[in-house]
Parts: structure tokens; sequence; C-alpha cells
């Protein structure tokens, strides 16, 4: 059985938390556009799980798997998506 290390699930929490803080913050202050990019931020970053189900179905419907290794679901492509995860939602913002 694969783990996920324990210290991504507090750094996510905090992301989340603090992502939620900042666009109520502006919302309060009423600016309403500043507000509408960090509620987005706030929406891409907690979607990450599906965006990780899309790519990593996607890499296996394109490549059969390669660089996966789906006994112990490790793996340069693993890795590579999991990061990708988070990263390119929030660049395309």
């Amino acid at each position: 059985m694969v783990r996920t290390p324990t210290c991504t699930i507090p750094a996510r929490r905090s992301f989340t938390i603090s992502r939620r803080a900042i666009a109520v913050y502006h919302a309060i202050g009423g600016r309403i556009a500043v507000h509408r990019r960090w509620a987005m931020r706030l929406f891409m970053a907690t979607s990450a799980v599906w965006f990780y189900r899309i790519g990593l179905m996607g890499w296996v419907l394109l490549t059969g798997g390669v660089g996966i290794d789906f006994q112990t679901f490790t793996g340069p492509a693993v890795i590579v998506i999991y990061f990708a995860q988070y990263l390119l939602p929030l660049a395309m913002l």
C-alpha cells in the first residue's frame, strides 16, 4: 500500500485556509476583482484531485502507462502528474 507523505496533508490544508482567508478579506474590503482571482485560485487548488485523475487517465490512455509502476503506484510519471495537478491550473490564472 502506498501512503501519501504526511507532510503534504498539512501543507494542502494551510494553502487552502490561507487562500480562503485572502479571498474573504478582499470580498469584505470591496475589492471584488481581487477577490475573484483568489476565489478562482482556491477553486483550482481544491479541484486538484480531479485534475490528478484526469491527468493520470490521460497519461495512461496516451502512453499505456509508461513511467508508472502499477504495483506500487510509483514512478516518474506519477511524480510529474502529482506536481502538475496544482501548478498547471494555477499557472493558467
